[in-house]
């Protein structure tokens, strides 16, 4: 937890951009949900609130400084992310309504499925703009990123050709799935019904 707060408080004190910490916080909700199933819930299991708790950690130290422009457009994408990973955890998820806190007006999903939804959405309209998970060609080439397509790394060249990959498996899987590294059929966060078991 330290070693988040931490983080938080470089992004403060203006010692990082707010690169680090979005990476960081789409981390915490995706990381190990590319595996097969069995070791995923064991990496992340849908009782386990570690993550979320460091999550809020994070948005509580630095995230009322994300209300202008990309930033505040950055951290919206990421909240309605974040819920579709809350509900999908056991119910009720104990924690501070740090979503209330830095978006009063923001609509909350009450189910997985409208969230995931939402997040579908999202990812649809990223994919018909040319943007991969987020990332606008410029930053792409400007930060040389590579990012996971479908279950396993792969390195694209340019941002065309990754661009070309994700559109590809947004075909085959749900373009949630690319972001959260679920497979259609695979595993689903909380024993499938939007981890209310």
């Amino acid at each position: 937890m330290a070693d988040v707060k931490l983080l938080g408080e470089l992004y403060n004190y203006t010692l990082c951009n707010s690169s680090p910490i979005f990476e960081t916080l789409y981390l915490l909700i995706t990381c190990g949900h590319y595996l097969p199933p069995e070791l995923a819930e064991k990496l992340d299991a849908p009782d386990d609130f570690f993550r979320v708790r460091m999550v809020c950690v994070l948005l509580e130290t630095c995230g009322m400084y994300f209300n202008e422009g990309r930033a505040r457009a950055k951290l919206d994408r990421y909240l309605t992310f974040f819920q579709a990973y809350v509900l999908s955890k056991v119910q009720p998820v104990p924690l501070d309504d740090v979503i209330h806190h830095l978006r009063p007006k923001m609509e909350r999903y009450q189910t997985y499925e409208e969230a995931l939804e939402a997040v579908t959405e999202i990812m649809g309209k990223e994919a018909s703009m040319g943007i991969i998970l987020g990332i606008t060609e410029g930053e792409y080439e400007r930060d040389g990123r590579r990012r996971e397509g479908g279950t396993e790394m792969e390195r694209y060249q340019t941002y065309e050709e990754e661009l070309e990959a994700v559109t590809e498996i947004m075909g085959k899987e749900s373009s949630v799935g690319i972001m959260l590294g679920i497979t259609e059929g695979g595993y689903e966060w909380g024993g499938g019904e939007g981890g209310q078991g």
